[in-house]
């Protein structure tokens, strides 16, 4: 299962560890089907809500985010997928309720829409609903936002985010954790 070439087939192997409960041995799986491009969305998928369940919530961050670039490479995919609302939804959350960074959940809940407002006709009954609530977390946000305790707290999220991104470029570059 671990040498498999056909993606479809060890996505299935994952989920079948993941199964059992031997969820080192499908974290591993995932990791290596994410390469492949047949299930590269599926598999960041399952890796980055594994992630949530966690409370592991960079790593489902960034399977998110990495999805979503993935998906944002061909406009058609990004145009007619639906995972890509769900996405979107699912970093609005974590940016509202984990990192506390109502700006950037408000960015999420803005493509959310968009993307809702662009597929209209194709959801019928369910673009209502799916609009009204996105509509009702887009205030919830824009009232957090505007707390001016919220604005310097943003400001210091994306330091840190700064920070991490030069510290993951070191270690990349074959540095150690000292040199951070």
């Amino acid at each position: 299962e671990g040498d498999s070439v056909d993606g479809r087939e060890l996505l299935r192997s994952c989920d079948i560890w993941h199964s059992f409960g031997r969820y080192e041995r499908s974290a591993a799986l995932w990791e290596k089907s994410c390469s492949l491009p047949e299930t590269q969305v599926d598999a960041n998928l399952r890796k980055a809500f594994f992630a949530k369940k966690n409370r592991d919530y960079a790593s489902a961050r960034a399977s998110f985010s990495a999805i979503l670039a993935s998906l944002r490479e061909d406009e058609r995919k990004y145009r007619d997928e639906f995972t890509v609302f769900m996405i979107l939804e699912e970093l609005a959350k974590l940016e509202e309720h984990r990192f506390r960074a109502p700006e950037r959940a408000l960015e999420h809940v803005d493509a959310a829409l968009a993307w809702l407002r662009g597929n209209r006709y194709f959801l019928g009954r369910s673009f209502t609903v799916m609009n009204r609530a996105m509509t009702h977390r887009r205030a919830r946000l824009e009232k957090k936002a505007r707390k001016p305790e919220n604005a310097a707290k943003n400001k210091c999220l994306d330091a840190f985010d700064l920070a991490q991104d030069r510290a993951a470029e070191i270690l990349r570059e074959g540095g150690h954790a000292h040199d951070v």
